[in-house]
Order: structure tokens, then C-alpha cells, then sequence
């Protein structure tokens, strides 16, 4: 792998552990224990097409060096000290430079892949592309040997310090569930920014990283794998691993049927084999944004196939619905880098942008001074990390309200709530803002009745001097015989009421359903002698896959020409917030699109304890302290919108906890 490079935590992660493989369980991977950090690092996974079980896969071969890397002995001008970990692509050493007297990280390729010239041509032309790459998060590659020489290797930077998900595991241990979520949002934020400037630098010459995670991320500068000793070089972080992928494709394990890299981390399109380009490593940066908040997956699974599918679905619960402190507007920022389609997720440079700006706005300017704060005392500075922001959201969140930005102001107010659930002014200026954004919500509903009463109003007046001038005779339509005539139109039943539709008032077509209720609208005239009409989906904000016919429709204009007679839409909502909406509809002739409306039928939310504990009862109360559901968990309350805050209350505990419920989605508690 061109740009490996060592911990020293490569020998202790050899020994996996249940806890081991329990995380590798909800990573998706289908491996057996790994021995080594680098293992992860030299042997993406390679996943059936046809999703095969791990017992389905054949045992990786055992890695042989070859007689010229011994531990004790030298390769080229480099003395091998130890061997630190080993994958199934290369062997890993430390070992000693004596002409630059430091050492450095020493990658052999094992032989039954040294041997296959492709492999090496292609191991030293990423090599050396790497090797471009100065930059300070990614990890240096120093040499490699001639393609005449008997050995392949490469010579990189050695780090001295764990990989992020061995810093991961530690700091989840550290912290004793004591905070929400991991990372504080916006040191999170400080190392992703670290991620993304690795990223561009790479970008820039064309290489794309394709397998972004925290095993490919090593926490440098830390001893001991958590403390930073006086004199030692700032923590930071360093990424490596490039261009695997492209390496091992020479194998043709990359072939048709096969998916290349950690399927929790890869993007749609990355799975199905689709074009590779810098938005893959937008999308497993979002992973990772995700899971420092949250320290869960977004994607996650049983086994591959599970994963694979939720990926491939595009489904998932945003983080500040598992962690309110993080806040909308970081969750608007991980979802944007999450997004399924891939022409719709922000450009590598729009990402950057929109962090530093979040982060400006929080008030801070140096986002690594406050990482490196972190990474000495990341217990510390969680602790605190709350108190520190509560005023700056408070402010924030009253400004915006005074401002008439409704939703920016909610997402500031309630996150600052979510760090101090027991401040009533802050929870009244939450409520308060609710309520004017509901208010705003109802008025934008009725502003279409408004403007169809307007456009009455100024029709009739209209039609009046049209009478007073007499009519103009024209042709009735109703002897033309060549389409069925549409509602309103002469010879047709003109029963059905009027309602709102955009500008005018138009009759509105009854259709037969179950729910979720249909509304069928649209101008109305003449029939339309071609014999097609032009369909419409409106309101459906809430959808994540609407389809008319089995045909997809795009989200961003959910509109269809189609022929006469009978048709059937069906609606998937995002994130299982809705049952699904299956609607049919007779379409007939008339002048302008034809406007359906599908209201979604909210599937409820649910609150349960993390810890079963007996007899322990639940309330949970919305801002202005009305009773929603209480009882013996797992609790369940109806939804009839797409988000509602919360707070819960268990009865053997003093604490109370903001959530913010949401359709379909589970909000899993701890309570001391």
C-alpha cells in the first residue's frame, strides 16, 4: 500500500477481542480478525455481488516476506527492528534509516504478489504519486526500489500514535457514556476539516483516496495511544492508504461482482461500480463526520449485505435525532455529505466552506489549536464543552428568531437546550419559536386558498363585463368526440367542489383511496388531442422515492408526461418516517399539468432505555409540558408531523433528557 504507515498500537490490536468483533460486526465487515492495524489498512474487503456469508469466503494465505526481511537483518540500506503488523497485501516493519538516523515505517509486499509484474508496476506508480503529497495529514512516503530489485517495498513516514479507531474505542471508554455522542460537534468538525485538506491536496493530482475511515487515520503524536508528553511533536492527524484499490484491480478483485473497500464507508455509486470520482471521498467523510458525533454508523447492519442495502437505500437517522447536542445545522451539513445522489452532495471545497463557517459562528477561529486541546484532554474539554456553548447558541438562536429565520433559530435553541434541559428560559424561547414556525407552516398552507379566492374574485368580475359585452360564440367542445371530456369542462359532471390549485380555481377530481389521502387538481379546458398530459407531484417534500408506473420520478422535479387512462403512484418516504403511499388515478384530457397532492400517514416515534430496568416508567412531555405518552418503555408515541421536541423522564431518575422525536425513528436513553 503506497503511503502505509506504523503505530505503535499495530502489535496490541494483533490480539482481537469480542469487543473487536463486535465492531467489526456493525462496520459491515465480513473478515476474520485481523492481527494488525495495517491489515485493515493492505486488505480492503472484497464482497460478493451475490452477497456471500464470511464463511462463504476462502481463507487469506498466510504473508511471506521473503528471505530478505528478518528482523534483525537489513533490506537496502534500512535495519529491521521489529515487525509491527502485517495484511494481505504487505508485511509492516520498523525499521532504522542509519543515513538520516530516524526511523521509519518499511512496507514488503509479500511474494505471491511481488511476482505478479502488473502489481509491481502498478505498486510503484502509486508509490510515487503518493510521494507527491506533502502535506501535513498525510503520512510521507520517503523511498521505493527499483523495479530490478528483488524486493518490493516502500519506505514511509512512521507515526507514533494509535489509529483513530483504536483512539475511538478508548475515548468511548474514557468518557463512560458521561457525554453524548463522542466527539463535540465541532471538534469533530476541526478534524474532518484535517481530512478534507488531506483530500485536497490528493485531488489536485488526480488521485482519489476511495477507502476514507478511522482505521486509515492515525491520531499522530500521541504517547500511549491518548496523552501528549511536553516537548512532543502537536497531535494531530495523518491519513494514508491511497490508491489500494487501483493496486489490488490488477488481481481483478475488483472485477464485475465484487465490491472493493468497507462497505460502511463507501458511496452508492462506489458500490455499484459506477464511475469513481472526488465525491466518494465526500461521501465516507460524511461516514466519518457521523459516526465522531454520534459513535455509530449511519449505515450499519448485521452483516455486509444489510449494510450494503441501507447504503444503497439512502436511509438514515439524522445525528442530531441521536445526539440533539449536535445540533441541526451540523446534521444539515453531514446529510448533505450523505446524500445518495451524487450529482446533489457539495464539492470537497463547498464542504470546507460550510465548516469553517459553522465554526466561525461558534466562535472558533483556530479549529486545530482546538483539536490538539481535545487530544490531550479529551475528557476535559467534553466536559465543558456544553457550558461553553450554550450562550453563543442562545444568542445565536434569539438573533435569528428576531430575524424571522424561524428554522435556524430552532435548531440553535434547541440544541442549546439539549446541553441544559433544566433552563425554563431556554426552553420557553424554544417552545415559543416551535409555535411561530407552526404558525409560519399553517400560513403557507392557506396562502394558495388566498390566492385562489383572489384569482375568483377578479374572474367573476371579469366574466361579469364579459357579459355585459355579450359572448363570443365558439365551437362547443363537446362535439369534437376526440378525448373524453375532463372535469369542468361542458358535458362533464360539474359537480365536483372547487379548490385552491397554484393560481386558479379549479374543480378537483374525486379519487377512491386508502390512505394516505390523494388530491388530484389542476387547470382544466379543452381535450388535449395528442392524447398525453403532463402529471405533477406536489407537496411531497417528505418522499424519498416517488415513482408513477414503476418509474422513477426526479425528487427535484417529480413530474411525468403520460398517456390517458389509469395510473398508480407509490411514495417512499425518507428516512421510514411514513408508511408507504400507493395511489391510482384515472387521467383524463384538460389544458395545463395535472397536480397531485399525497399526504404522507406518519409512522410514530419511539423512546426506549439503552438498560432494561424493571419496572421503570417513562414520561415524555413536548415543550410546553403537555403529556405525549407515558408508561413502560419501549414507548410509543403517534406522529403527525415530521419532528416534534421532547423531553423524557424515567421514574427511578432525577435526569431528564431533550429528544427530538421523529417518525419512524427510535431515541435510545440513558439514564443515571
Amino acid at each position: 500500500m503506497p503511503g502505509e504507515p506504523l503505530s505503535n498500537d499495530d502489535q496490541d490490536e494483533g490480539r482481537a477481542t469480542d469487543r473487536d468483533a463486535a465492531e467489526r460486526a456493525q462496520r459491515g465487515s465480513s473478515d476474520p480478525p485481523r492481527p494488525s492495524q495495517t491489515d485493515t489498512i493492505d486488505a480492503p474487503r472484497a464482497i460478493s455481488g451475490t452477497l456471500r456469508s464470511a464463511s462463504a469466503s476462502p481463507a487469506p494465505s498466510a504473508p511471506t516476506s521473503g528471505p530478505g526481511a528478518v528482523v534483525g537483518g537489513t533490506l537496502g540500506r534500512y535495519e529491521i527492528m521489529e515487525e509491527v503488523g502485517h495484511g494481505g497485501m504487505a508485511t509492516v516493519y520498523r525499521a532504522r534509516d542509519p543515513r538520516l538516523e530516524r526511523d521509519v515505517a518499511l512496507k514488503v509486499i509479500h511474494r505471491h504478489l511481488r511476482e505478479n509484474q502488473e502489481i509491481a508496476t502498478r505498486f510503484r506508480h502509486e508509490a510515487r504519486a503518493v510521494a507527491k503529497l506533502k502535506h501535513p495529514a498525510i503520512v510521507e512516503i520517503y523511498d521505493v526500489p527499483d523495479l530490478e530489485d528483488g524486493e518490493r517495498y516502500l519506505v514511509a513516514e512512521f507515526v507514533d500514535g494509535p489509529s483513530l479507531r483504536k483512539y475511538m474505542t478508548q475515548l468511548r471508554a474514557d468518557l463512560g457514556g458521561e457525554h453524548a455522542g463522542l466527539f463535540p460537534p465541532e471538534i469533530a468538525a476541526a478534524l474532518v476539516l484535517q481530512i478534507l485538506s488531506a483530500l485536497a491536496r490528493a485531488h489536485e493530482e488526480g488521485i482519489i483516496h476511495r477507502d476514507v475511515k478511522p482505521e486509515n487515520i492515525l491520531v499522530a503524536g500521541l504517547a500511549e495511544g491518548r496523552s501528549s508528553e511536553p516537548g512532543r511533536t502537536p497531535p494531530r492527524t495523518k491519513l494514508t492508504d491511497f490508491g489500494i484499490a487501483k493496486i489490488l484491480d490488477a488481481q481483478g478483485m475488483t472485477s464485475t461482482g465484487q465490491i472493493l473497500g468497507s462497505p460502511a464507508h463507501m458511496s452508492p455509486e462506489q458500490i455499484e461500480g459506477g464511475e469513481v470520482t472526488a465525491k466518494v471521498d465526500v461521501f465516507a467523510v460524511g461516514v466519518l463526520f457521523y459516526e465522531l458525533v454520534t459513535g455509530s454508523l449511519p449505515f450499519d447492519g448485521k452483516n455486509p449485505a444489510q449494510v450494503i442495502r441501507r447504503v444503497l437505500e439512502g436511509q438514515f437517522t439524522p445525528v442530531d435525532r441521536l445526539v440533539p447536542q449536535v445540533g441541526g445545522r451540523w446534521a444539515e451539513i453531514v446529510a448533505s455529505m450523505l446524500d445518495h445522489e451524487e450529482g446533489h452532495r457539495p464539492s470537497l471545497p463547498e464542504c470546507e466552506e460550510a465548516i469553517v463557517d459553522e465554526l466561525a459562528a461558534m466562535g472558533i477561529d483556530d479549529p486545530e489549536a482546538e483539536l490538539e486541546s481535545f487530544l490531550r484532554d479529551p475528557v476535559g474539554v467534553a466536559r465543558g464543552w456544553g457550558a461553553r456553548l450554550k450562550p453563543i447558541l442562545r444568542e445565536r438562536g434569539l438573533s435569528a428568531r428576531a430575524a424571522g429565520d424561524v428554522v435556524g433559530g430552532s435548531h440553535d435553541l434547541n440544541r442549546a437546550l439539549a446541553y441544559d434541559p433544566s433552563d425554563v428560559a431556554l426552553l420557553r424561547a424554544a417552545s415559543s419559536i416551535a409555535a411561530r414556525e407552526r404558525r409560519a407552516r399553517s400560513l403557507r398552507r392557506l396562502l394558495p386558498f388566498i390566492a385562489a379566492g383572489t384569482v375568483v374574485m377578479a374572474g367573476t368580475f371579469v366574466g361579469v363585463r364579459y357579459a355585459q359585452k355579450g359572448p363570443t360564440p365558439i365551437a362547443s367542445a363537446s362535439t369534437s368526440g376526440s378525448a373524453p371530456l375532463g372535469p369542468g369542462v361542458p358535458g362533464a359532471d360539474d359537480t365536483a367542489p372547487l379548490v385552491a390549485s397554484g393560481s386558479s380555481s379549479v374543480p378537483a377530481v374525486s379519487v377512491s383511496s386508502t390512505a394516505p389521502k390523494i388530491n388530484v387538481t389542476g387547470p382544466v379546458g379543452a381535450p388535449d388531442a395528442g392524447g398525453k398530459r403532463i402529471v405533477r407531484i406536489t407537496s411531497a417534500t417528505w418522499a424519498f422515492k416517488i415513482t408513477i408506473d414503476g418509474t422513477a420520478l426526479d425528487l427535484m422535479n417529480p413530474a411525468m408526461e403520460l398517456g390517458f387512462g389509469k395510473h398508480t403512484v407509490e411514495i417512499v418516504g425518507r428516512n421510514n418516517c411514513c408508511e408507504l403511499a400507493t395511489q391510482s388515478f384515472d387521467l383524463s384530457a384538460g389544458e395545463g399539468p395535472l397536480l397531485l397532492e399525497m399526504k404522507p400517514k406518519y409512522r410514530p416515534a419511539t423512546v426506549n432505555l439503552r438498560e432494561k430496568h424493571d419496572g421503570a416508567r417513562l414520561t415524555v412531555k413536548d415543550a410546553t409540558g403537555k403529556v405525549l405518552a407515558e408508561g413502560l418503555p419501549p414507548l410509543v408515541i403517534p406522529m403527525v408531523e415530521s419532528s416534534r421536541a421532547a423531553v423524557v423522564t424515567a421514574s427511578y431518575s432525577l435526569e431528564s433528557h431533550p429528544v427530538t422525536l421523529a417518525p419512524g425513528n427510535i431515541s435510545i436513553l440513558d439514564f443515571k
